[in-house]
């Protein structure tokens, strides 16, 4: 019977120390969650006499509380740089029919399909990093908060995943039944090239070889454990008019340049391995202290 306790004891001890000790286990691929955490961001022009004009989207991702309803998203400036330029949502006129000035205002929409949208709002931006947060009017359970990762040297040469809704994607080839939705999300695969700061500016890019086109801008790039190292910015084309030759590179910003915007405005997100996790392994430590502790007197007496 003793022999039994002592066995029992020491193999708690092992499950908890192995746990505390753990690392977080990468999934073998693209994490598909992911996904329900991306929506489409859209800039329009509403006029006051109706009707609307479209002009650009992008991605953006959710960024928030684990486990719990949403608000906050993160794109790219570029995506939003109509909206700020032109207005920023207060009423102005544009030449949008035959020469003549319509009234109307720029406006900030989400999609969480193609006919499902709810407006949104700028809460900082930077055109520096390209980067802009936004939040809607009220949290909502359409669509989940993404852990973050800040990206190191070491995985340079790791898997990432370019995540969002690029224009090509939605073509007469293609001709898709839905557009913008879950369903729709297009994922491309590659690795991280190298780790870099650009000169001048000293914004933290990450270089991948993961596609990124039009319409990813303001996507996350994401590790297997579904976490955004980074937001998809730019495609970099160089072409040798003699040769023939073209080369093309694709950039994310370094995650590690939102953070900063969403501490100075309370703006709640979580790192990649963060939780309770933890705290429970510690929990049950502690509880494997006290069982060890009378196995052992048992043992004696």
């Amino acid at each position: 019977m003793k022999k039994r306790i002592l066995l029992f004891c020491m193999t708690l001890i092992l499950i908890a120390v192995g746990g505390i000790n753990a690392k977080p286990v990468s999934a073998a691929g693209f994490d598909t969650e992911v996904r329900k955490s991306v929506a489409v961001a859209c800039t329009c022009f509403e006029m006051t006499k109706g009707g609307e004009l479209t002009v650009g989207y992008g991605t953006c991702f959710f960024v928030g509380k684990k486990n719990s309803k949403v608000e906050y998203m993160v794109t790219n400036h570029h995506v939003v740089s109509d909206f700020l330029k032109r207005g920023g949502g207060e009423e102005t006129a544009e030449f949008v029919r035959d020469g003549v000035a319509v009234k109307g205002k720029w406006k900030i929409r989400v999609y969480f399909d193609s006919s499902d949208y709810e407006e949104a709002y700028i809460v900082d931006y930077d055109e520096k990093k390209d980067i802009a947060v936004l939040k809607l009017d009220k949290p909502t359970d359409k669509r989940t908060a993404l852990p973050l990762c800040s990206p190191t040297n070491d995985m340079v040469g790791s898997p990432v995943y370019a995540v969002g809704y690029p224009g090509l994607s939605e073509n007469s080839f293609a001709d898709s039944t839905t557009t913008w939705g879950m369903e729709d999300v297009s994922v491309t695969s590659g690795t991280i090239s190298r780790m870099m700061t650009t000169s001048g500016t000293g914004v933290r890019r990450i270089q991948t070889d993961a596609v990124i086109q039009h319409g990813n801008s303001g996507g996350p790039l994401v590790n297997e454990n579904g976490s955004v190292v980074g937001i998809d910015v730019a495609v970099y084309n160089s072409t040798d008019k003699d040769t023939l030759y073209s080369e093309t590179n694709y950039y994310a910003v370094n995650i590690d340049e939102l953070i900063p915007m969403l501490k100075a405005h309370d703006v709640a997100y979580f790192m990649e391995g963060s939780g309770p996790g933890i705290l429970l392994f510690l929990i049950i430590g502690a509880a494997v202290i006290v069982v060890v502790s009378a196995g052992i007197i048992i043992i004696l007496v």
